[in-house]
């Protein structure tokens, strides 16, 4: 079977690697690379699991982490879709799209995507970079 991402999750895991971060550039590697090994669909989300080749770099930390900052607006849609890209063991390992208790059966065909700046709990047009170095390394860094 053949699996394919949909417009908003190819928008979404765009966001989710973008910056200038060592560690996204690696990322964003892995994924030129990347096959979609599977599909898991429910109601409140949809995961994408990833199979990344051996021979990718990985990233320089071997620690997990998530990153998790990009969300869409989507009319008729209270809270909307977060999207998470979880990397494990220095390669992504998949990506999860939720909603907060609404049904995502269907796929979304208007929506906005912006990244959510978890200080303020708001949409915003700029990546927090410095959240996003937290989420990558566990600290603040600047």
């Amino acid at each position: 079977m053949t699996f394919a991402l949909t417009d908003l999750e190819k928008e979404a895991l765009a966001m989710l690697v973008h910056g200038d971060d060592p560690n996204l550039r690696i990322l964003r590697a892995q994924l030129a690379r990347a096959t979609i090994a599977s599909v898991e669909v429910s109601k409140a989300g949809r995961y994408v699991n990833f199979a990344v080749p051996d021979s990718a770099d990985l990233t320089t930390i071997s620690r997990s982490f998530e990153l998790g900052d990009v969300h869409a607006e989507v009319p008729g849609m209270a809270a909307g879709i977060g999207f998470m890209l979880f990397v494990r063991d220095g390669k992504i390992a998949f990506m999860e799209a939720f909603s907060c208790g609404e049904d995502l059966a269907e796929r979304p065909r208007m929506y906005e995507l912006k990244y959510w700046d978890k200080t303020t709990g708001n949409g915003i047009g700029i990546r927090n970079m410095a959240e996003v170095r937290q989420m990558i390394y566990g600290e603040l860094s600047s």
